[in-house]
């Protein structure tokens, strides 16, 4: 297969779970209506994959996803201990149906498009062994990868939730492959108030 499997890690919008930052600031009935906008605008955007697969946690609340949805898309559970785990699982997945090169996102961006993903694969056809889309706050909004022999390792023993992710994987990718991974535009995620201050003029 020639086309990119997109992945979405996702959790169930359930009432009173959503977004803890933003609603720490902005209280959780809010934080649960953003979420739900977040949600909503995301899979309006990807309608048009036909490659994708939405890894929800916690799986028993999935239904609460549907609403919210438009395209054509798997369910799947989410499973692993750590982000890590869980990305990995995610593309494994991805690779056990047959296709050769995956991307993984998050649902905190709300600018993710189709032709980011088309970008990302276009570098992996070009050779480049990962794709990371970083993100304002020193993570990474998309991965992507070949199955190449060793990508698990772009997620093993990453310092997640600090600023520092995006520069231990690009320097895992060297470590690993001997080379630099391709980077996508900066793009900011929706995770606070202050976030929600510069993003809510584009719902």
């Amino acid at each position: 297969m020639a086309e990119i499997a997109v992945n979405i890690l996702c959790r169930a919008p359930m009432p009173g779970k959503a977004k803890t930052r933003l609603a720490a600031g902005l209280g959780q009935a809010e934080a649960d209506r953003i979420y739900r906008l977040l949600l909503s605008r995301m899979f309006t955007r990807l309608e048009s994959c036909t490659t994708g697969t939405v890894h929800v946690t916690p799986w028993e609340s999935r239904d609460l996803l549907l609403p919210l949805v438009r395209g054509r898309w798997r369910f799947s559970a989410q499973t692993g201990s750590t982000l890590g785990d869980r990305i990995i699982a995610a593309l494994q997945e991805s690779a056990h149906r047959g296709f050769t090169q995956a991307l993984v996102i998050g649902s905190d961006c709300p600018d993710v498009s189709p032709e980011d993903f088309g970008r990302a694969g276009k570098f992996l056809r070009d050779g480049y062994p990962a794709v990371f889309g970083p993100s304002h706050d020193g993570g990474y909004w998309l991965a992507a990868v070949s199955f190449l022999p060793g990508w698990q390792r772009l997620f093993e023993d990453i310092p997640w939730s600090t600023p520092d992710v995006l520069e231990f994987s690009i320097s895992r990718c060297r470590e690993v492959y001997g080379e630099k991974p391709a980077l996508l535009d900066v793009k900011r995620d929706l995770d606070t108030p202050e976030d929600w201050d510069m993003l809510k003029g584009t719902f």
